[in-house]
């Protein structure tokens, strides 16, 4: 599979450097959901899922900056898109993929990059959407800290009411209501509150995201309580799942 998904790639122009992060992104965000499952002991079939998720939930990214040149979700759902290339044009058949894999694949990829998780009364595919929320989350942390691929250094204006507002109610940031380049910073930070299983806590806590993203910013102390606020609910979640 990760032959015809470089086969695939390859359509796309590789010298262009976004092509190329969004490669790589999706084969790190398929090693972070290959080593979630195997911290969740996750069974052979759940295992082989969101491996295959992972590499394929940012198929429709490719096709976005080709059609939009933006990777911005306020003009283009890469989520909803590439659900539907996938399972409603059959570009999934390209993949070697088990047919019966392909309904909890679709609610997964669908379901990545939303808010929040639609309601069903399925747990499997529940738990499949939410590893690979962690994962893409786990590596975007990674992409604003140890790759650099962005860069959020002196930040001079302020974060906006609405913002402020949900971070504190532990909520993750709709980016419908960011303003400012402040509120980006403390979306990205609120990333925590939408974490999902302890393994991934751990990870966060392990690689010090937080800490990283916290000493690139030239006037940090502004911001000082979100970090020591999402900080410290890392630490509640883990205890309390240690309880």
């Amino acid at each position: 599979m990760l032959k015809e998904f470089k086969e695939y790639v390859n359509e796309y122009d590789m010298n262009n450097h976004n092509i190329k992060y969004r490669y790589n992104h999706s084969l790190r965000v398929q090693k972070i959901c290959v080593a979630l499952a195997k911290m969740l002991n996750l069974n052979k079939e759940d295992a082989e899922i969101i491996k295959i998720a992972g590499l394929l939930h940012d198929i429709g990214r490719f096709e976005q900056l080709k059609l939009t040149n933006s990777f911005s979700d306020n003009e283009f759902d890469h989520a909803a898109y590439g659900a539907m290339i996938l399972f409603k044009e059959g570009l999934i058949e390209n993949f070697n993929v088990n047919p019966k894999y392909y309904d909890i694949l679709e609610f997964a990829i669908l379901n990545h990059n939303r808010f929040k998780i639609m309601e069903i009364n399925d747990e499997r595919k529940i738990m499949i959407a939410k590893i690979l929320r962690d994962a893409d989350k786990i590596d975007i942390f990674d992409a604003y800290t140890y790759q650099k691929i962005y860069k959020i250094t002196n930040i001079d204006d302020e974060v906006s009411q609405d913002v402020a507002i949900e971070f504190k109610k532990h909520e993750s940031i709709n980016r419908k209501i960011r303003k400012t380049k402040a509120d980006l910073l403390i979306s990205i930070i609120a990333f925590v509150f939408d974490i999902n299983y302890k393994e991934s806590f751990e990870i966060i806590n392990e690689q010090k995201y937080l800490d990283e993203l916290y000493n690139q910013i030239e006037n940090k102390e502004k911001f000082k309580e979100y970090f020591d606020y999402a900080k410290d609910y890392i630490k509640e979640r883990i205890d309390e799942y240690a309880r």
